[in-house]
């Protein structure tokens, strides 16, 4: 008789779910706010105080992202592969393909 075991009822594996669910809507709220900061960074209009109070996020946050803007942008320029500014930056390939469309 083959042994049945339901892995929705196992507290283990609910609590893996739902970790894996917290760190995927931590990474979701990170590129959000990125991108929002690379945009308003784009403008060049803001002051980098107004753009952390624009886009909810703490100033240290906007000078990470606008320096990281900075050296995708120059990897870009070098021709760097995708994969390679992902890995310098930090940013998710969304954001580099973003950073190549504006």
């Amino acid at each position: 008789m083959p042994l049945v075991y339901d892995l929705n009822k196992d507290v283990r594996f609910n609590q893996g779910i739902e970790k894996g669910i917290e760190k995927g809507i931590e990474k979701g709220e990170l590129i959000k706010s990125q991108k929002s900061v690379i945009h308003l960074l784009k403008k060049e209009k803001f002051t980098l105080d107004t753009i952390a109070d624009f886009a909810e996020v703490d100033l240290d946050f906007v000078i990470e992202t606008q320096e990281n803007y900075h050296l995708a942008i120059s990897m870009l320029n070098d021709n760097c592969s995708d994969d390679e500014i992902v890995t310098k930056t930090g940013f998710s390939i969304d954001i580099v393909q973003k950073i190549k469309q504006l």
